[in-house]
C-alpha cells in the first residue's frame, strides 16, 4: 500500500454488524507453496488463501507480509458505539473489503477499533471514537497502515488518545500518562500548467494540476482535480501516484481564459486551487484578388475577386471585405459579405483609362484574423482598332500608312484631338536613323476620327515590324504591323 493509504473503517458508515462489539481486522493472503510455515503465529493457515485475524487488543498489532506474497485481501469491521439501557440500540461498526498489491517484508500496522466506552471523564475509544459521555461514546475506525520511509506509521485525520505507561521496575512503580493528539488535514497547493500558451483557436491544449504538499505535511494526495474555464466546468480528472492530473481540450475560443485546477482534496488532504490566463488567438488567414480582366477596356465592367484562406484547419472564414483603390473604399464595394466558399466579388465600370491601384481587406471574424491582400494594379485601356492590311506586303522604300482609331468597350470611337498618340519604339530596329519617332496625325479618315502615321521604310530589310505607340493617358503599350518585301 502507499504509505499514505488508510482503510479507516468510522462507525455506522455502513449497515454491517461487526461479529463482535470491538472492530475486527482480517487480512487473506495467498502464500506460495512451500512458504506457509512462514505466515505470522495466530493465523489461521489451512488451504489457501492463508488468513490472519486481528482482534480488539486496544493498541497498534503488525502484520510482516511473507514471502512471495504480492497482495493480499483486508477485511475490516469497526467496532459499534456504546449506549447505556433505555436508549436506542448502539451504532454497528462498519465493513469494508479491498484488495491490495503488498511487498514481502514490509511490516504492516493494524489498528482494530475498541467499542464505544460508557460513563462520563471516559476518553476515546481505541480507534478514535467519539468521547464517552452520558449517551455513551462511538466506536473505535479499524485501518491498516503502511509505514513511511523512516520506518513509523502516520497518524489518520482526527483526535487520538496517546497514552504512554511505564511498567515499573523493582526500585520505582508503574505510571502513565495521556494526551488528546489532533491531527488535521495536510494543506496543498494546485499548480496548473498548460502546454501551449498562447495556443490557436482549435489547437489541442493540455491543462496539467499538479497537487503538492504543504511543509510539514507529507505524503501524496489522492482523489479528483476540477478544471474550469472561468464559471464553466471543462472536466473532472483523477489525481495520478505522481500528484497530477491533466486535462485536454481544443474548444477554446478566441481570447482570454481564466482556467482554474481545483482539488476536492481527500479525508488526508485539505483542498486548494490554483489557475492561469490561457490565451488563443484567432487562426490567421491570408486574402488574395484578382481581376477578371486585367488590362479592361475603358468603359467595360471590371470583376474584383477576394478569396480568404486560413492557415489552419479546415472551416471557412465569414465576415466582410472591403475593397480599396488606393486609399479611397470603391463604392459599393465597403463590407462586402464572404460567401460560403470565402470569396467576396466586387464589380467596377471605369469610364477613363489609367491606372487602379486595388487592394481587399478582409474584416476578420470571432475565430479567423483579418489581413488584406497585395496589392493589384489594374490597368484600363483603349481598344485599339488598325484600319489598314497589316498582311499586305510593302516595297522597300516605301510609305506605310499606319491608320487607327481609339474604341470604348461598346465599340463607339472615342478617338479625339486631345488624345496623343506617341511612337515608343520599332522592332527589329532597321538602319539607323530610319526608324519612326514622334507622334501620330489626328485627322478625319475614311472611317471618321483617326489617326495615321507615315512610316518611310527606305533602307529596310525584308521582313515583318512591329510598331509600338501610347495613347493618352492609356498604361498599356500597342502594336501594329507591317510586311516589307
Amino acid at each position: 500500500m502507499h504509505r499514505s493509504t488508510f482503510l479507516s473503517l468510522p462507525a455506522g458508515r455502513l449497515a454491517r454488524a461487526a461479529p463482535v462489539a470491538a472492530g475486527l481486522a482480517l487480512v487473506a493472503a495467498v502464500v506460495p507453496a512451500g512458504k506457509a510455515s512462514a505466515a505470522p503465529a495466530g493465523c489461521t493457515t489451512s488451504g489457501n488463501p492463508v488468513t490472519c485475524i486481528f482482534l480488539e487488543t486496544g493498541g497498534a498489532q503488525t502484520w510482516t507480509v511473507p514471502s512471495g506474497v504480492t497482495q493480499a485481501t483486508f477485511t475490516l469491521y469497526g467496532a459499534e458505539g456504546n449506549n447505556h439501557s433505555g436508549h436506542a440500540a448502539s451504532g454497528l461498526g462498519a465493513k469494508v473489503t479491498a484488495t491490495l498489491p503488498v511487498t514481502a517484508g514490509t511490516v504492516l500496522q493494524v489498528n482494530v477499533g475498541q467499542a464505544g466506552l460508557f460513563g462520563a471523564g471516559q476518553p476515546h475509544s481505541f480507534g478514535g471514537g467519539g468521547v464517552a459521555g452520558s449517551d455513551g461514546g462511538g466506536g473505535g475506525a479499524s485501518d491498516v497502515r503502511s509505514p513511511a520511509s523512516d520506518g513509523s506509521y502516520p497518524l489518520a485525520v482526527g483526535s487520538h488518545a496517546i497514552t504512554a505507561t511505564y511498567g515499573g521496575d523493582n526500585n520505582f512503580s508503574a505510571s502513565s500518562d495521556s494526551l488528546t493528539q489532533t491531527v488535521n488535514q495536510a494543506g496543498t497547493t494546485t499548480m496548473v500548467a498548460s502546454s501551449a500558451n498562447p495556443s490557436t483557436v482549435g489547437q489541442s491544449v493540455t491543462f496539467t494540476a499538479t497537487v503538492s504538499v504543504n511543509s510539514p505535511g507529507a505524503g501524496t494526495p489522492t482523489g479528483q482535480v476540477t478544471s474550469a474555464d472561468g464559471s464553466t466546468q471543462l472536466g473532472t480528472e483523477a489525481l495520478n501516484g505522481s500528484g497530477t492530473a491533466a486535462f485536454t481540450t481544443s474548444s477554446l475560443a478566441a481570447g482570454d481564459h481564466a482556467i482554474t485546477a481545483t482539488y476536492v482534496g481527500d479525508d488526508n488532504f485539505s483542498g486548494s486551487s490554483g489557475s492561469l490566463t490561457q490565451t488563443v488567438n484567432k487562426i490567421a488567414t491570408t486574402t488574395a484578388v484578382t481581376s477578371s480582366a486585367n488590362p479592361s477596356i475603358i468603359g467595360a465592367q471590371v470583376t474584383y475577386t477576394a478569396t480568404v484562406t486560413p492557415a489552419s484547419g479546415t472551416g471557412t472564414p465569414t465576415g466582410t471585405v472591403t475593397f480599396s483603390d488606393g486609399s479611397t473604399q470603391i463604392t459599393g464595394c465597403k463590407a462586402v459579405t464572404v460567401s460560403s466558399s470565402g470569396t467576396a466579388t466586387c464589380t467596377v465600370t471605369y469610364n477613363a483609362v489609367g491606372s487602379h491601384t486595388i487592394t481587399a481587406a478582409y474584416s476578420g471574424d470571432a475565430t479567423y484574423a483579418a489581413s488584406t491582400s497585395a496589392a493589384l494594379t489594374q490597368q484600363v485601356a483603349y481598344k485599339v482598332q488598325l484600319l489598314y492590311d497589316q498582311a499586305k506586303a510593302h516595297s522597300s522604300g516605301s510609305t506605310v500608312l499606319v491608320k487607327l482609331q481609339l474604341l470604348n468597350a461598346a465599340g463607339a470611337n472615342v478617338s479625339a484631338a486631345g488624345i496623343t498618340v506617341t511612337v515608343t519604339g520599332l522592332s527589329p530596329s532597321p538602319a539607323p536613323g530610319t526608324a519612326p519617332t514622334g507622334t501620330f496625325t489626328f485627322l478625319t479618315l475614311d472611317q471618321g476620327p483617326g489617326y495615321q502615321l507615315n512610316v518611310k521604310t527606305t533602307g529596310y530589310p525584308a521582313g515583318t515590324y512591329t510598331l509600338s505607340f501610347t495613347a493618352g493617358g492609356d498604361p498599356t503599350v500597342h502594336t501594329a504591323q507591317f510586311v516589307i518585301s
